[in-house]
């Protein structure tokens, strides 16, 4: 197990909060398998998809939903949702190869065409949805697009998630993946 060290905790502890805050997307103070529908539901109305798309996206939202274990009626609250958070990052040998699932479902969701990569436009979308100012957008997917090709693929982004949810590294760009932390 990698624990982390008190400063390292302190500002896993951040991160995760600033994701819980983007993943609340009902501002009800909990994650639930209803804002994982509603993010999709704003995906698909901001993004302007077609029938075949919304279907995908809806079953996006709903293989992250199970994946994570999330039933309907299910509610974390922000302690619960950050507390298990932190704890992937400590116990990262045996979370990653779950989690990297995980990320490749966040993935296809944020995919709104399904052409295998987000775009800055799909990216901004994604930020519209969960309430994150969008002047923050280009600077986070810029720095994801680690091979300049002005798409994230599929393994730049589940990169990128892993830096977020497993290492406690200040100075990483990729730490503002979900927009500015909170304090």
């Amino acid at each position: 197990m990698a624990a982390f060290t008190e400063a390292q905790r302190a500002f896993q502890v951040r991160k995760m909060k600033t994701r819980f805050r983007m993943l609340d997307v009902t501002k009800n103070g909990y994650v639930s398998d209803e804002d994982y529908h509603e993010l999709a539901r704003r995906f698909i109305e901001y993004g302007k998809l077609n029938a075949e798309q919304a279907t995908r996206l809806k079953k996006a939202a709903q293989n992250i939903c199970d994946l994570i274990n999330l039933k309907p009626g299910t509610k974390l609250s922000e302690e619960e949702f950050v507390e298990s958070h932190v704890k992937l990052g400590e116990d990262r040998e045996k979370t990653i190869p779950p989690g990297k699932n995980i990320l490749s479902a966040f993935f296809d969701m944020m995919d709104a065409d399904a052409d295998g990569k987000i775009s800055l436009e799909e990216f901004k979308i994604h930020y519209r949805c969960s309430g994150v100012a969008e002047e923050h957008a280009k600077a986070v997917f810029d720095a994801l697009d680690t091979d300049n090709d002005g798409i994230i693929s599929r393994d730049e982004f589940v990169d990128a998630g892993v830096h977020f949810y497993y290492y406690s590294d200040p100075a990483h760009p990729v730490n503002l993946l979900y927009g500015p932390l909170v304090d």
